[in-house]
């Protein structure tokens, strides 16, 4: 049967002033990913900057998200590499997360390459995003340059300081402050909602918001989370695998600790 290319499940949210849920994943399972998307999350992070993943990995998460209806993200290893952006979204993720922006011209350029023209540079082929040739390419291309998300990860302090020109460069849709990176360009690695970080994140979150772009973070606890969406935050991304923390704490409970 043709694939039909599917709406973006983040972006029409977000449209509607709505948050959406969803969570780094670092492992390749897609038995993690089905899980996932059967217990409603919105999207998953397929993690190539942190996790092994090559994109023959990548495009077997895709088609785990799509099976339960979740959108599937891939973060990319750099942001210099625009073949790391096409290869994704050949493979079938519905948008792509780059790491470590710090301008509004790094910012367009890596948005560039996650469109086709007259948006972008991106090159076309009919593989598996296209249905391997079943979806006419016109409409194709047309589709997918409506509903790919393009997300740009702030995490430094020059980042930061250019948050205002990264949200407001045509062609990114969210802002993610990396909070755990920003830590380390402050000078205290893994110090997150010391009194400087959180007055930094802020300035960060404040400039994108005022920018009228979607602006997230890491999500830490269910309170958090609910802090964050007060705060005008609508993309809130969790760690999908908790493993460390879920054997502590059992260990703790029986005693062995």
């Amino acid at each position: 049967m043709p694939r039909v290319f599917p709406k973006n499940k983040v972006l029409e949210l977000m449209r509607a002033g709505k948050p959406a849920v969803g969570a780094f994943l670092p492992i390749t399972s897609p038995q993690i990913v089905e899980t996932m998307a059967y217990a409603g999350m919105d999207f998953v992070i397929i993690d190539t900057e942190h996790g092994p993943g090559g994109i023959e990995t990548v495009e077997n998460l895709c088609r785990a998200a799509d099976l339960g209806g979740m959108m599937p993200f891939v973060r990319v290893t750099n942001n210099t590499d625009p073949t790391l952006i096409s290869r994704s979204l050949d493979a079938g993720a519905m948008g792509v997360q780059i790491p470590m922006i710090e301008s509004g011209e790094q910012a367009e350029r890596v948005a560039r390459g996650a469109h086709y023209a007259p948006l972008g540079t991106r090159g076309l082929a009919g593989v598996r995003a296209a249905g391997y040739g079943s979806i006419p390419l016109a409409e194709y291309v047309k589709t997918a340059n409506e509903e790919i998300a393009v997300i740009a990860q702030i995490e430094t302090i020059k980042g930061v300081e250019n948050a205002t020109a990264i949200a407001s460069a045509p062609g990114v849709d969210i802002v993610f402050i990396g909070p755990v990176d920003l830590s380390l360009s402050l000078g205290i690695p893994g110090q997150i909602g010391s009194p400087l970080h959180k007055e930094t994140m802020d300035k960060a979150i404040d400039a994108v918001l005022a920018a009228g772009k979607p602006v997230g973070s890491l999500t830490y606890s269910a309170e958090h989370g609910k802090e964050q969406i007060a705060r005008g935050m609508q993309y809130l991304c969790i760690n999908a695998v908790p493993v460390y923390a879920h054997c502590r704490n059992m260990l703790k409970e029986l005693g062995r600790l």
